[in-house]
């Protein structure tokens, strides 16, 4: 009888340990189907050298500074990060230079889609298309077969980059490019909204003519800028294609041109050399840096400056530490247009791209392709901003590199999310959705067509480049000849030293082929 019970026992014990083996190698099944990142570290790591994996970014170098997330992160995938800094007034320059030099960066962040740079460097072996077969990398591949990246898919199914989504709606983009006025000094001068361009006028010369920074002169400026791009947002409610010159294809005359060829061009920049003649728009505007421009705003030095909201709120808040400053600032609404309509700065869903080195090899990019992964997935996030610690996300800024390298996630500026709120105030973003309601009700979006900006033929990849365009632009701004006659004769040098009207049929070809409108 004992016999049997022992029998029993015993076997009851082998069922009881299959079922715990079962049951772990089921678990650890499921851990790894989560995706390679989230497997158990190999003992060998310890030994193994850390993979260097080296970006190129605006800014980079003051966010890598040894801090926790950079650490968790290398130390997460065994890798060293080595940061490579570019700015925002010589990056495309310094990408070119590191292109001859066959040095780009591992990875690299720029925005150079549909222009003759990316075809050079797809061409030319530059570039890695990113693997086709996503599936070890889940959330990756889910954020690749989004509809709107499906765009950017060469006729072989590779992708040569990753684009960074900024927005998931594009009403967003409104503060992105938009005059910010300085409400106490329209209150203190009794000066009402502007509501077409006299006014406008009326408006900048009574700054200019104040002296609110006290100092006893005669030197206030009307309008400053951020930056060139931002100087677009004056032509809103001039001729509105203008205000994204980067970007902007229309229809003129049954063709698709690009808008800085349009009919129109010289008289909306006749405007702006109108501005800077009579002294109302900042003659040192081509030269000034952003901290600079921002500061004269901040300072009472300037009345209106044209420029991306949210960055103006920062440097109000982080670099100059003053808390007062919603008293002080209102955005200006757009007047109407001579179709009756008021426009908002509009843009495609995403601004920027990650590019991979042609370098880059095998192994790299499945590391690469791991990180990007899990910087899209909860844990990251988690990582990012939802620390108990209050000052988590000052502590650690590589948060600004990480956090926006696969996708942009500009939507988090109109949320409140505790870095929102460290950066900008509770004030700044409930006044961003209210403008963001007021545009959306008020104001509509600017007819571009992102399959006609996005399409690549042989000729308008050797279309000028923007930062040519924009170059001369300023010049004819500031030079002494009429805007409209020195714009017809940029022109004329456009179509002699590039194939601008064959690139004008290809495109309009096209457009009609495929039955864009």
């Amino acid at each position: 009888m004992k016999l049997n019970v022992r029998i029993a026992f015993t076997a009851f014990l082998v069922i009881v340990i299959l079922i715990c083996v079962y049951f772990i190698a089921g678990l650890l099944k499921s851990s790894s189907a989560e995706g390679n990142y989230n497997k158990q570290p190999d003992h060998r790591r310890e030994t193994e050298k850390p993979m260097e994996i080296s970006i190129g970014m605006w800014g980079i170098q003051d966010c890598f500074d040894g801090d926790e997330v950079l650490t968790t992160i290398e130390d997460k995938f065994n890798v060293k990060f080595i940061p490579v800094d570019v700015n925002y007034t010589n990056w495309t320059q310094e990408y070119l230079k590191m292109a001859a030099a066959d040095s780009l960066p591992d990875i690299i962040v720029h925005d150079i889609i549909g222009s003759s740079t990316y075809s050079a460097w797809v061409e030319q072996n530059k570039i890695s298309a990113i693997p086709t077969n996503l599936s070890e990398y889940p959330k990756l591949q889910d954020y690749m077969n989004l509809d709107y990246n499906q765009n950017f898919q060469d006729d072989s199914g590779n992708f040569y980059f990753i684009p960074r989504l900024t927005y998931s709606d594009e009403k967003l983009w409104a503060l992105d490019r938009c005059i910010v006025m300085r409400k106490d000094w329209l209150n203190k001068l009794n000066l009402s909204m502007p509501q077409n361009s006299e006014e406008f006028n009326t408006v900048l010369k009574a700054f200019t003519q104040s002296d609110f920074d006290g100092n006893g002169k005669q030197d206030t400026i009307g309008l400053a800028t951020e930056n060139l791009n931002t100087l677009e947002a004056i032509y809103l409610s001039v001729f509105p294609e203008l205000s994204n010159v980067e970007r902007g294809w229309m229809q003129e005359d049954n063709q698709w041109i690009p808008v800085y060829a349009s009919k129109k061009a010289g008289a909306a920049l006749n405007y702006a050399k109108e501005l800077y003649s009579l002294g109302l728009l900042d003659k040192n505007f081509p030269y000034r840096t952003i901290n600079e421009a921002f500061s004269l705003f901040t300072d009472g030095k300037c009345g209106a400056i044209s420029c991306q909201y949210f960055s103006l709120i920062k440097y109000w808040n982080k670099i100059k530490n003053n808390k007062d400053y919603m008293d002080k600032i209102i955005v200006m609404t757009p007047w109407k247009t001579s179709d009756g309509n008021q426009y908002r700065f509009t843009s495609s869903l995403h601004w920027s791209e990650s590019y991979f080195s042609a370098k880059v090899s095998d192994e790299k990019m499945k590391k690469i392709m791991q990180i990007y992964d899990f910087l899209l997935s909860d844990e990251a996030s988690k990582l990012f901003y939802h620390q108990d610690d209050p000052s988590w996300t000052e502590r650690n800024r590589s948060i600004d590199i990480f956090s926006y390298l696969v996708s942009w996630n500009q939507d988090t500026l109109y949320q409140y999310t505790p870095s929102s709120l460290d950066t900008y105030g509770a004030d700044a973003i409930k006044y961003a959705n209210q403008m963001i309601d007021w545009y959306s009700k008020n104001t509509e979006r600017v007819n571009y067509n992102y399959d006609i900006t996005f399409c690549s033929t042989p000729s308008k990849l050797r279309l000028p480049t923007y930062s040519t365009i924009q170059a001369d632009m300023v010049q004819t701004i500031i030079g002494e000849e009429d805007a409209v006659a020195a714009w017809d004769k940029i022109l004329a040098k456009y179509r002699a030293e590039s194939p601008m009207d064959k690139a004008i049929n290809e495109v309009t070809e096209r457009a009609n082929r495929q039955r864009i409108k």
